[in-house]
């Protein structure tokens, strides 16, 4: 049985215009769903006495807002209320500040679910798994990717998490309260901390890893000694900020996520830049020159405007690129505007795709 019974529209209708209540199991058949980015209410609510099965069936599910720049994310995707089991498969969420949030249910499974480019570089946290007051929680094949906290498990709970990616994580890969425990098993973590943060990515004491590979991690808050002795592998990786770091070669494994500078960790004002889109970096400043870093993904740049510079050394080039600028005696603040000639790009993560030509500027 379903809510809103008395409706005439079918449960995958009510479900598609978001707002509403499911009580049993559904296949959805549609490639896109748009939820209300609604503070209050969540887009979909799961509420029942029998096990539910949610099968998107490969559909990504956008917040109303999603499109816009990632501080202006918001709403929730998914409530689990008082259920037995509740099985999420197959589905893209972006554009949400909350992606799922469990409460009092017994089993949660999420099998090949992305919580992928969320609310970043706000005064509110974004989380993409939150788990309350239930029993047991399994994530297997799932990709966290563009947000600030991946999974937080706020009660004593039990956990499975494998075979899933945490990439470009601006907080923590997990969260768990005392009490909690469970496995995380060959699973890899790139590019995840902030800076000078005192936040750990993972602070939870009762977990056991096994075979997972890390990159990039600030700050593991872990003892990577005894890790790597247990078939984990870590290279650009500290316990603590400003410790020496693990540097077990890992590149393949960055090359196969499209990171074409493995070496390079940059960050924009939402977070980890993963070279997704075509951005301006200023490397060194003195009184007569800039030097300034140009990044994409695979294609051409090249100048097709500015002020404040007098001489600029290249004028066009493919990328990565480092370009010289050199002051004009004019009082005017400098600047620089670029075109971008390349592959179709994903402006702050994965999400929407743009075709070039698009132009850059160091003014973003």
């Amino acid at each position: 049985m379903f809510a809103l019974a008395a409706c005439a529209k079918n449960p995958e209708q009510r479900l598609l215009e978001g707002h509403t209540t499911l009580r049993g199991s559904l296949t959805i058949s549609k490639d896109t769903i748009i939820w209300p980015a609604d503070e209050q209410i969540p887009g979909l609510t799961i509420e029942s006495e029998n096990p539910v099965v949610l099968d998107f069936g490969g559909a990504v599910v956008q917040s109303s807002v999603f499109g816009e720049s990632p501080d202006q994310y918001r709403g929730l995707a998914i409530l689990l209320h008082r259920a037995p089991s509740v099985t999420i498969r197959n589905v893209t969420f972006c554009g949400f500040q909350r992606g799922i949030i469990a409460e009092a249910v017994d089993q949660i499974h999420l099998e090949n679910c992305r919580f992928i480019d969320f609310q970043r570089a706000s005064s509110t946290l974004s989380v993409a798994v939150q788990i309350k007051q239930s029993g047991k929680l399994f994530v297997e094949q799932c990709r966290f990717q563009h947000l600030d906290r991946a999974i937080q498990i706020d009660e004593s709970v039990e956990y499975v998490i494998r075979e899933s990616q945490f990439y470009w994580l601006n907080q923590q890969i997990l969260q768990a309260s005392t009490g909690s425990s469970g496995d995380f098993i060959n699973n890899n973590g790139f590019y995840i901390g902030e800076k000078d943060s005192k936040l750990v990515a993972f602070e939870a004491p009762g977990t056991i890893f096994q075979q997972n590979n890390w990159a990039h991690i600030l700050n593991t808050g872990l003892n990577m000694e005894s890790l790597l002795e247990q078939g984990n592998t870590a290279a650009y990786v500290s316990e603590v900020p400003g410790e020496k770091r693990a540097e077990t070669i890992i590149t393949p494994l960055l090359r196969e996520i499209g990171i074409s500078a493995p070496g390079l960790r940059l960050r924009d004002e939402y977070g980890w830049y993963d070279f997704s889109y075509p951005r301006v970096w200023l490397r060194e400043s003195s009184s007569d020159k800039d030097i300034y870093l140009l990044t994409a993904p695979n294609g051409n740049w090249r100048l097709i405007g500015g002020h404040g510079y007098e001489k600029i050394v290249p004028k066009t080039g493919n990328f990565p690129s480092t370009l010289q600028a050199f002051r004009s005696t004019a009082n005017a603040v400098p600047s620089l505007e670029f075109e971008y000639l390349g592959e179709k790009i994903r402006k702050y993560g994965v999400y929407p795709v743009q075709i070039s030509p698009i132009s850059f500027s160091t003014d973003q």
